[in-house]
């Protein structure tokens, strides 16, 4: 990223969020399933493990294991965690614009039309949820994939797979696209690391759930389910 990139990216994304904290009646704690996140993150912060209710089942109520392990890692830390997540969110977000500046034709246009979706602001920064870093690694991941970057796929994969339930299904796609694209003599070649890293990751995720949850996906209908 350039040294231009990264200053319309500091500049767009913290100036968009705030107008848009402020379109939204300045919200404090984020805006839709946060909380969850943060009962979750509290709760196993506080050494209770993943449960919604202390004392309750183990139940995976929540869309993101990589989001609730970094509020929990921001509930030990700080007393309060939505400011300090904001200040990620909005680090995510500038992540996720300086990559699209660096390789955009005209980064004019590219901003206006990002100032002109304030819904991205809501989701990748307010809301406080996993959107900003979701969006951040399907923004990396997509590039690493069209720019054939083969190792750079590797390595993301395994976050993509912490982040959402339904990168199960991406990820395979993810690695048929690197398949696809390779070149035919090396199409088996190319798409083995990939392929590895996007297995074991996944075997080791789905392994862990039935050990401590007893389901291989997230079950978020139960997430607020009392233990009586």
């Amino acid at each position: 990223m350039t040294k231009r990139n990264l200053t319309l990216a500091l500049l767009i994304v913290p100036l968009g969020a705030l107008l848009t904290w402020l379109l939204l009646g300045r919200p404090a704690t984020g805006i839709d399933d946060a909380d969850i996140f943060f009962v979750y993150a509290n709760h196993f912060a506080d050494g209770h493990g993943f449960v919604y209710n202390i004392g309750g089942e183990r139940v995976e109520g929540f869309t993101s294991m990589l989001w609730t392990l970094i509020c929990s890692g921001f509930a030990a830390l700080f007393s309060s965690m939505e400011k300090p997540l904001l200040l990620l969110n909005v680090a995510l977000g500038v992540g996720a614009v300086g990559a699209c500046l660096k390789r955009a034709e005209r980064p004019g246009l590219f901003l206006m039309t990002l100032a002109a979706a304030p819904a991205w602001f809501a989701w990748c920064q307010i809301s406080l949820m996993e959107t900003g870093l979701w969006c951040l690694i399907i923004t990396v991941l997509g590039l690493a994939v069209a720019e054939r970057r083969v190792g750079a796929v590797s390595a993301v994969l395994p976050v993509l797979l912490l982040t959402r339930p339904e990168s199960m299904l991406w990820g395979g796609w993810v690695v048929l696209l690197v398949f696809v694209m390779a070149d035919p003599g090396r199409r088996i070649k190319t798409a083995a690391g990939p392929l590895l890293a996007y297995l074991l990751t996944l075997a080791a995720l789905v392994g862990f759930r039935m050990a401590y949850f007893g389901h291989p996906v997230p079950n978020t209908y139960y997430a607020k389910v009392a233990p009586s």
